[in-house]
């Protein structure tokens, strides 16, 4: 179970639906004394151990990626943002409170550690829909006939069934393999839920033209899968020829070459946004930089992490501070408590004249310092060591 609470939690729901399907007669007495009893336990611990409840709420990030992406949701309910747009439309989304975890947070966000919440937001009411018919109703539906099952499809509905609770808590249903062994576990249920009937197979004696189509269609489709195949081979072989050249043989100029090639046969965000940081941080070149930069903005997903803040530095070193504002004031409402792009933000707006704005922007970096637990004499620290930025508690626990 990997130490996960969500496992644990969806193993003992599981465990629960077992329970109330085999002991029908103690159904409505064990649910009414599961309730009660929970309550109690929950007011008790909370009252003898509330600092250990109150630090596992503060410390789980979880409540805070579920609220946010519920609103994200609310402003997009028909059709959702997509799934390629999901990180940089959620990233204006995320709370103060999620920067102020004890622990370090994730620069990046690309799912909200539950699946429904995250079909919700990229697919909309309709697209949700869909997925509740697609993964909840034959399991619904099955779990009524269950003790009518054979075994391999009660060991089948099971594992689907604890996958999927598991997913309402982190990346199960998101990334490979459980997803594939989710899919899998799918299609066995869909079999028994809704079985082919003899009368529907295909006669054996097809016309010629059904086989053309037929034989066609097999044949775009097993291209469509080499084609795909060799771009994602390819891509995954330049990008790791770039970290070879990049940690082992110490050249620089190779890796980002080598990215630069994985970019052709896949334009994946994240690896051309670490072209553009790679050109600016060790080339130092800021018109190479935001050559990928801009290749970036063309994508579905033109905000990664920081790059916002990244665009503004190249864009200083080419004195063209107007168009570097618009971008670092873009990074301060994706990370409102970052002190080196309310910094950075502030010296622009002095530099450009806006007095106002840059009063404003100060004491919201006053205010980005309290959340941190941090003052005003941190902050040439935070600048000169941009890990704090991410590492703040570290940084406080100095002073002690």
């Amino acid at each position: 179970l990997c130490d996960s609470r969500g496992a644990y939690l969806s193993l003992g729901t599981v465990m629960l639906i077992l329970f109330l399907i085999y002991f029908p007669n103690l159904r409505s007495r064990i649910l009414t004394r599961i309730i009660l009893y929970s309550v109690i336990l929950l007011v008790l611990f909370s009252l003898l151990y509330g600092n250990i409840l109150a630090d596992i709420l503060f410390r789980d990030v979880r409540f805070s990626l579920w609220h946010s992406t519920f609103r994200l949701f609310l402003d997009n309910p028909l059709i959702g943002v997509g799934t390629p747009s999901f990180e940089s439309a959620y990233a204006q989304y995320r709370p103060i409170d999620y920067f102020i975890k004890s622990h370090h947070f994730a620069f990046r966000t690309i799912h909200p550690h539950n699946q429904f919440l995250y079909i919700l937001a990229a697919f909309g009411i309709f697209g949700a829909v869909a997925w509740l018919i697609l993964w909840i109703y034959p399991v619904i539906k099955l779990f009524r006939i269950f003790k009518t099952l054979d075994i391999d499809i009660k060991l089948s509905l099971i594992s689907l069934s604890f996958l999927i609770i598991h997913s309402m808590f982190d990346l199960v249903l998101f990334q490979w393999p459980t997803m594939f062994l989710a899919c899998l576990l799918l299609s066995i249920i869909w079999r028994q839920f809704w079985p082919i009937n003899e009368s529907a197979l295909p006669d054996e004696k097809e016309s010629l033209p059904s086989k053309i189509i037929i034989y066609a269609t097999s044949l775009a489709c097993f291209t469509l899968f080499l084609s795909l195949s060799y771009q994602d081979f390819m891509y995954s072989n330049h990008l790791r020829d770039s970290e070879l050249s990049m940690d082992i043989r110490m050249a620089p100029s190779d890796a980002l070459s080598s990215v630069n090639e994985a970019i052709e046969y896949n334009p994946v965000p994240s690896t051309i946004s670490h072209a553009g940081i790679i050109s600016s941080s060790i080339f130092r070149d800021p018109e190479m930089s935001l050559f990928f930069f801009n290749r970036l903005l063309d994508t579905p997903c033109p905000q990664i992490a920081h790059s916002n803040r990244h665009i503004a530095e190249c864009l200083i070193k080419l004195n063209r501070k107007p168009e570097a504002l618009l971008f670092i004031r873009k990074d301060t409402i994706n990370f409102p408590i970052s002190v080196i792009s309310l910094s950075m933000q502030m010296s622009l707006e002095n530099d450009l004249g806006q007095r106002r704005d840059a009063e404003i922007t100060a004491e919201k970096l006053m205010n980005a310092l309290k959340h941190m637990g941090l003052s005003e004499k941190h902050i040439p620290e935070i600048l000169k060591h941009p890990e704090y930025e991410n590492k703040f508690v570290e940084l406080r626990e100095k002073d002690k």
